[in-house]
């Protein structure tokens, strides 16, 4: 068991996203957060439990100052050596992206919240069976029609091919039936009550040399609803991770996200996302490690419901950050960093520039 103390202030030159040419609002948050981490193996059961409590603390805009308490526990379970899985349960709960409700300058807390469990059958050496029970709930304190609050039950079930070089490959076929739980029928704007998540997944993790590991999966997906098939959309998701650890001290990362997240309007059904960031970590000596990090990302709006007199909206976004960090005590780590974020978008009251600056302690004990 471990206990975890954390006090950092952000400094953010675009709290609200405001469109170039604008105002921009300046803040300093100061977060807090306190946590407990526990790890402990019984024979061959193993019981993992993350708890904190995140405090947040806006300077000037203090209607947004929040308490959150979030977790994830999980108990690795076995029935002798050849049947294992999970029993899991996490909430996660933050502010709602400024970025994405530009004029909602309000408290809007996302709250989500998970529980499954899953099976790993070994029915063979190199073969396993796998299945999943899934349980999601997503909140949010005031109404968001893009995205609105839902409750949703699903299940896989697929198999895992495991050679002995310790690599692995997957498929899995998926489904999840989900209902909205605010605002869940509106005709005249085509919202619908339901919908119904169908996918195929391909995954693997494929290490070619001790330097190097691949993790990847490939899903098509299918959303669809019983009363308006004009919110329905597919296609292919992933995501493919790339680590290489070339040195014991220095690590190069490259990962490739691609999405299909829901955003109901009138204007828009959904929008797919791309997704590229490369990272870099450098350990200078043993008290002091270097990080920096490039990303490029894309969201293209699709399946609209109402014809647009100018072209569909298209966002593309750079980001950059930079960190140091300083271990001054094996139980306490200082960290500073910097980070920029530019978004161009076909909407030019969507485009904007935010800068930021971290100071951050960690403790543990």
């Amino acid at each position: 068991m471990n206990f975890r103390v954390a006090v950092s202030a952000l400094r953010d030159d675009n709290l609200f996203r405001a469109p170039n040419g604008q105002n921009p609002v300046m803040e300093t948050i100061t977060t807090t957060i306190a946590g407990v981490d526990f790890d402990k193996r019984f024979s061959r059961q193993e019981v993992i439990a993350h708890v904190n409590w995140v405090d947040t603390r806006y300077h000037s805009n203090d209607y947004l100052n929040a308490g959150i308490l979030n977790y994830d526990g999980k108990w690795l379970w076995a029935a002798g050596s050849s049947l294992t899985g999970e029993l899991a349960a996490d909430r996660g709960s933050a502010q709602n992206s400024f970025a994405d409700f530009q004029g909602l300058r309000q408290r809007n807390l996302r709250t989500v919240e998970n529980q499954r469990f899953s099976l790993e059958y070994a029915f063979h050496p190199s073969w396993h069976g796998l299945g999943k029970l899934t349980h999601q709930t997503v909140n949010n304190d005031q109404l968001l029609i893009q995205e609105r609050d839902y409750d949703a039950t699903g299940g896989a079930l697929g198999i895992k091919y495991v050679p002995t070089s310790g690599s692995w490959f997957s498929f899995q076929t998926r489904q999840a039936d989900g209902r909205y739980t605010k605002l869940s029928f509106v005709p005249l704007a085509q919202l619908d009550d339901k919908f119904t998540d169908r996918g195929q997944e391909f995954a693997l993790r494929w290490q070619p040399a001790g330097h190097t590991v691949v993790n990847g999966r490939l899903e098509y997906l299918q959303r669809r609803h019983p009363n308006f098939s004009s919110r329905d959309f597919s296609g292919w998701t992933g995501q493919l991770d790339y680590l290489y650890q070339y040195t014991a001290k220095s690590a190069l990362s490259a990962t490739y996200l691609r999405a299909l997240n829901p955003f109901q309007d009138a204007q828009s059904s959904y929008y797919v996302l791309d997704d590229l960031v490369f990272g870099y970590r450098w350990e200078a000596t043993a008290k002091i490690a270097v990080g920096a990090r490039l990303g490029y990302s894309q969201r293209r709006y699709q399946g609209e419901i109402v014809p647009l007199a100018g072209p569909r909206r298209e966002d593309r976004t750079t980001r950059a950050g930079f960190d140091v960090s300083y271990k001054a005590d094996r139980w306490l780590e200082l960290k500073a960093g910097l980070a920029a974020e530019r978004r161009n978008s076909t909407g030019s009251s969507l485009e904007y520039t935010d800068r930021q600056a971290l100071l951050s302690a960690i403790a543990s004990f």
